[in-house]
């Protein structure tokens, strides 16, 4: 998909004064406005302080050419342009910085740049085993950023998510470790609180706090979101099976059938489903505070809940713990991460393992910090923005790495090396005229549609369809051994135009394997549909006569364009990307 946009129109000024509107607009619908200039400036005060304090001085400005490189990098991910660069500097106006920061702000390179970030922490893969969940919750999580959905419900709908990939892509955070449910739960808190917990899975931590009671209390509290949606009890599987079972056909097509309804149906299970299973803890609990195998009651890592947790509850309860802005970590984890991310170095570090025990730079600033984030609701572009308009984001860089973070004192920007995303993204900008201009294809509609369409069927249709599914399959597999026979022979005998043409039948053969399922759904959904098995159930042509392929080609063709992007940026690209 190919769209036309001019970054920076001649109108520049103009633009700045456009975007800022609707800026103000978009923010007084939903909240009193924000002095941005106040909170920047009691930001450098309280940097100031501490400088001061330390008997040091501050690095001065950086010039306006240093200034839009950074500000580019940081908030679009890219270098800007020799044109973008060239009107920014030409512009005339005193506040020319923040009329930049404004627009950036907005601009549609932003989603992208945040979206690298958040892949990075959230493990996004585009390709996985389950087709096209990764799409949907990379799509999901860019939909988002674009709407500047707040970082708590952000969360929230993340740590939550039920259905199928093509209903809430957000599933894909919890389908990102199917089957593990305590990896999850250690990822959440390492992820939006900060804090490592994985050592006390299996035993006391060793260096922190927290006892693996406390681990199985909290993870109990998840526990019930099922990685898995038992398709076995969607009620046309359940009658087709009940259908079979009362038909003419012969045992052995009846145990066909069968067997082919549940791999045609095993795409249905890749979703999320709420569960009432209670979590025990292990078999080997050597701890004295319960016994091995003991169920768990659901209660938060640390603080209180007011409302009883019920094993109905408790998942919604732990989103709201999770994201609460009394939750003393969770503002405190994110703004330390975009502060490191614009600043080069966290108030403390690490940004993830943060400790009672773990120093902070800055203290007054760290809670000014935090106070900031939950005045503005979570809503993370603002406080980026605020964040980019103080002299201390503007200052120029500093040479050295601080070795001490307990007593580091921030006179100015550290040195950051740039990403790999980074880098792709200003080569892009580089030899291409409009970097932002492709963007990855994806219709939840097309990739989705065979799974879709099982749903619908009637378990008359179903019958015809795991039948033909059977035959097509078996027919499939026995000429795929014949053609790689025959190409052995042709190889062997030096054949290469015959070992070609039997290469590429083998690969349509593969294709049409892999598409298979999703061709016979949405071939019978425009089958009668109660219509009748026969005594041998091998005849189809009575009942339908040709293939739907149209919607199976489309789908094959839009994979085939995002395997061919070449000249996008790098949130665009599969992932693992091609080689």
């Amino acid at each position: 998909m190919i769209r036309s946009r001019s970054i920076f129109p001649p109108l520049f000024g103009c633009l700045f004064v456009v975007w800022n509107s609707v800026i103000a607009v978009t923010h007084s619908a939903q909240r009193p406005a924000i002095n941005e200039s106040y909170h920047a400036e009691k930001i450098d005060g309280l940097v100031l302080s501490r400088v001061f304090g330390q008997e040091l001085s501050p690095a001065p400005i950086a010039d306006e050419y240093t200034f839009a490189r950074r500000t580019y990098l940081d908030m679009i991910g890219r270098i800007p342009t020799i044109s973008e660069l060239e009107k920014f500097i030409n512009y005339e106006h005193p506040k020319k910085r923040d009329r930049l920061i404004d627009f950036l702000s907005s601009h549609p390179g932003r989603t992208s740049h945040q979206f690298n970030l958040w892949a990075d922490l959230l493990r996004v893969q585009s390709r996985t085993q389950q087709a096209g969940l990764g799409e949907a919750y990379a799509n999901w999580i860019k939909e988002s950023i674009s709407q500047n959905l707040p970082y708590d419900q952000f969360v929230s709908e993340l740590v939550t998510a039920e259905g199928y990939p093509w209903e809430n892509g957000a599933i894909g955070y919890s389908m990102r470790d199917a089957g593990m449910p305590l990896d999850n739960l250690a990822n959440t808190i390492q992820v939006f609180l900060g804090t490592q917990i994985v050592c006390a899975q299996c035993h006391d931590h060793p260096f922190d706090d927290w006892t693996q009671h406390q681990y199985f209390e909290t993870a109990a509290m998840t526990y019930g979101l099922h990685t898995r949606i038992r398709y076995r009890r969607q009620e046309n599987f359940v009658e087709l099976r009940k259908l079979v079972s009362e038909s003419s056909l012969s045992d052995k097509d009846k145990e066909r059938v069968r067997i082919a309804a549940s791999r045609a149906f095993r795409p249905l299970s890749h979703g999320n489903s709420s569960t009432r299973r209670r979590l025990k803890l292990p078999h080997d609990y050597q701890y004295k505070d319960a016994a091995p195998n003991q169920v768990v009651e659901p209660y938060p890592l640390y603080g209180d809940i007011d409302e009883e947790i019920t094993i109905d509850n408790r998942l919604e309860l732990f989103a709201e713990w999770l994201t609460s802005s009394e939750n003393p970590r969770f503002a405190r984890t994110v703004a330390n991460r975009t502060w490191k991310r614009l600043m080069g170095v966290g108030l403390y570090e690490p940004v993830d393992d943060y400790r009672p025990k773990t120093p902070i730079s800055n203290p007054g600033l760290m809670q000014y910090l935090e106070d900031l984030l939950t005045t503005l609701d979570f809503d993370l572009r603002s406080f980026e923005r605020i964040l980019l308009k103080t002299d201390t984001y503007q200052r120029q860089s500093l040479p050295h790495t601080p070795s001490n973070y307990e007593s580091y004192t921030f006179a100015g920007q550290q040195l950051k090396r740039l990403s790999a995303e980074q880098i792709w993204d200003s080569i892009i900008a580089i030899v291409t005229e409009d970097p932002e201009g492709i963007e990855r294809p994806f219709d939840p509609d097309l990739i989705f549609n065979g799974q879709q369409a099982l749903l619908n069927l009637t378990p008359y249709q179903l019958a015809h369809l795991s039948l033909e599914y059977a035959n097509k399959g078996e027919a499939y597999r026995e000429r795929a051994i014949e053609v790689t026979k025959a190409s052995r022979k042709a190889r062997e005998r030096g054949d290469s135009d015959e070992v070609r043409r039997l290469q590429n039948e083998l690969s349509k053969l593969n294709h049409e394997r892999r598409f298979l399922m999703e061709t016979l759904s949405l071939k019978y959904q425009n089958m009668p549909a109660n219509a009748q098995m026969n005594a041998t159930g091998t005849n189809m042509g009575n009942v339908m006569d040709g293939d739907s392929l149209g919607s199976v080609e489309e789908k094959g063709e839009l994979l085939s364009e995002i395997r061919r992007l070449r000249r996008a940026r790098a949130s665009e690209l599969p992932s693992p990307t091609n080689p």
